[in-house]
């Protein structure tokens, strides 16, 4: 999916100040006003370890290495008639004059098709060219501000901090293409599709181009500034880290927008409004709102850059590693630096006192006000209650009205599915794994030269973004050298926005592509003819290729059989013959972590924190009702990286001298 900002998300950039093992492992302490002491810890207690496949499925997607997505190469492999496709269109700049005239593709999101409209060249500036569509009015002096913001604040701006885009990239052209347009769904937008040849999408304007509504971010507007900037970082940060998840892109380029100077999102207000969204991940249905998404990267983002500083930020973002990994890797540079669960913990915290004067600024947010309110608050004592909360997102939970000390008891679910299904048969399954700009894949070896007949048979279930993601499953007679796609009766044509190479799965499995919402997919059962081929010695391939922006749980293979030639593999165990490119085999289960703090509301303000795995409960005692606490709030984050199915907990809250 491009990358998009506005209508989609409903006034995203409405400029204004809104705004790894062992249960109880340690708890801290701090103090208000008050330098930050030695961390005092408690003696773990003895944790139940989850069961050891599920610490195994753990092991091996965090060992996997996922291929990123090359739109290039897949296009000259997959549409062999295609032939080479060059990497750049053209070495030299195109040369246009002011007035001159030339055809865009645009994207209407909304409705999923692509358009083609002519626009005229209005301004060639030391670093940008501003395009106006043909019968749209704009005035020229706003136009030449627009233009004016850009080469002074936008572009350097985005250089200091975040990196330097293609230049002069695939067209040749050392200025960036600036185009206001009319289109729907979105009030802007950089497509990673314009980086390539029309020879591998044809859509492809073959430009570094920024696409702004003109009727919602007018040129010369704050607005308009703003989504210039926004968009400007994910053009830099698609050069730098392709395949990066769309959580930090967004994130990056919400921040992009405020140190360029046009105020913070709005969008953080709808964080604060729901907080149980989870941080590493973006949204699963085409109808899910965005905007807490925005607010939650949004404000990690900033945060990272508050405490670490711009060094250490801008490590992060050009990490190669992906997501929360890419921070982790540049924390672990970083003498003395937190760990990312210690930093995240600080991060749920500062969401909910947003006060810059304790610990150092550590509990705060720089240039915004946030007010997040608990969502339950129990006043009335003991109380026992179950509850789910998003992987990197929070539960807030209020007590008030105690006069005594107060004991709370938290434990959680020792597992968590990687994906929302179960395994086709038996207890293993082939998973594709997930991620944006990646391109998994799974190949074997089939012998077919002593039958005359032979048919491939699997089961296959599936999560992918309509109509932008796509699987495929290939045949090559001549050892990987050209492929062909085959067909199933799930797979489709659809094709809106020029991603597909052919027939492949898109969507959701036992529906029809083009939904509008997020549906519950099935295993369905796919039988294909491979009697053509009988005779010979083929490679069969399950590939994946996901686009950025959005991604969702992916693809899993089960119950594979050629029963012609003997075959039969339900991934049961580990079988000799698969490459597997990104592709895991894992039981779907993930040992389930949860962070719980409670911070108590006070002269001074105190905060204690615990993680607990495996099922082990954990408890954690509120001392200050009646000596300054005046309120405490239980905080409930789950920690289970690779999946964004939610963490199941239960707690209880109860007078400290009951039983």
């Amino acid at each position: 999916m491009r990358r998009t900002v506005g209508l989609a998300v409903t006034g995203l950039l409405l400029l204004s100040l809104v705004c790894l093992l062992g249960a109880a492992v340690a708890w801290m302490q701090y103090v208000h006003n008050a330098r930050r002491g030695p961390i005092a810890q408690t003696v773990p207690t003895s944790a139940a370890t989850p069961a050891e496949p599920a610490q195994d499925t753990l092991a091996i997607i965090a060992g996997a290495l996922v291929p990123p997505r090359d739109s290039r190469l897949l296009a000259q492999r997959l549409r062999p008639s295609a032939g080479p496709i060059p990497p750049v269109v053209s070495a030299e700049p195109p040369g246009y004059r002011i007035g001159a005239g030339a055809r865009f593709w645009i994207s209407n999101s909304d409705t999923r098709e692509m358009s083609q409209i002519t626009a005229t060249l209005r301004i060639i500036s030391e670093r940008a060219e501003i395009w106006v569509q043909e019968g749209v009015s704009v005035n020229q002096q706003n136009l030449q501000r627009a233009a004016k913001e850009f080469d002074e604040q936008i572009y350097p701006t985005v250089h200091r901090y975040f990196g330097s885009e293609w230049t002069p990239g695939i067209d040749g052209n050392p200025r960036i293409v600036i185009l206001s347009a009319r289109f729907s769904g979105a009030d802007g937008y950089f497509s990673s599709m314009d980086e390539v040849s029309r020879q591998a999408n044809p859509y492809s304007n073959e430009r570094e181009i920024i696409y702004v509504n003109v009727d919602t971010a007018p040129p010369g507007s704050e607005h308009y500034a703003a989504v210039v900037a926004h968009e400007f970082q994910h053009m830099v940060h698609y050069h730098l880290d392709p395949n990066e998840d769309g959580w930090v892109n967004e994130g990056c380029s919400e921040l992009a927008a405020r140190l360029c100077g046009f105020g913070t999102t709005s969008a953080v207000g709808f964080f604060t409004n729901k907080p149980d969204t989870q941080l590493n991940t973006w949204v699963l249905s085409p109808d899910e709102n965005a905007l807490p998404h925005y607010g939650a990267s949004y404000l990690w983002v900033s945060y990272f850059l508050q405490r670490l500083g711009p060094e250490a930020f801008r490590a992060a973002i050009s990490e190669q590693a992906n997501g929360i990994a890419g921070f982790e890797r540049a924390l672990e540079q970083l003498p003395g630096a937190p760990s990312f669960d210690e930093l995240y913990a600080d991060w749920v915290v500062a969401n909910l006192l947003d006060d810059q004067s304790l610990e150092g600024g550590r509990f705060g947010h720089e240039a915004v006000d946030l007010y997040l309110q608990p969502q339950v608050t129990h006043g009335d004592l003991p109380v026992e209650e179950t509850g789910s909360v998003g992987q990197f997102a929070t539960d807030y939970i209020a007590i008030s009205r105690q006069t005594g000390p107060v004991r709370i008891e938290v434990a959680c679910d020792p597992e968590v599915p990687v994906v929302p299904t179960r395994p086709y048969e038996g207890r293993y399954m082939w998973w594709s794994n997930r991620g944006d700009m990646s391109n998994p894949s799974l190949t074997r070896a089939f012998d077919l030269s002593r039958v005359r007949r032979a048919t491939l048979r699997y089961a296959v279930w599936y999560e992918l973004e309509d109509g932008w993601d796509y699987a495929y499953v290939e045949l090559s007679e001549n050892g990987g050298k050209t492929w062909k796609l085959l067909t199933t009766p799930h797979t489709t044509t659809y094709n809106p926005n020029g991603n597909a190479f052919g027939p492949g799965y898109t969507g959701f499995s036992g529906h029809q592509p083009g939904s509008e919402t997020r549906l519950t997919s099935r295993w369905v059962r796919e039988e294909i003819d491979l009697s053509p081929y009988a005779g010979r010695e083929v490679l069969i391939r399950f590939e994946l290729a996901t686009d950025d922006a959005v991604n969702l749980p992916g693809l899993a293979i089960d119950d594979i059989s050629v029963p012609e030639i003997g075959f039969v593999d339900g991934a049961e165990q580990e079988a000799p013959g698969w490459q597997a490119e990104g592709f895991v085999r894992i039981d779907n289960r993930l040992p389930q972590r949860l962070l719980v703090q409670v911070i108590e509301q006070g002269d001074p303000v105190r905060v204690q924190r615990i993680e607990l795995e495996g099922g082990q409960p954990g408890t954690l005692t509120v001392d200050g009702f009646g000596h300054g606490t005046q309120r405490a709030i239980l905080a409930i984050s789950g920690l289970t990286r690779y999946t964004t199915e939610p963490a199941r907990y239960r707690y209880r809250i109860l007078p400290a001298e009951s039983d």
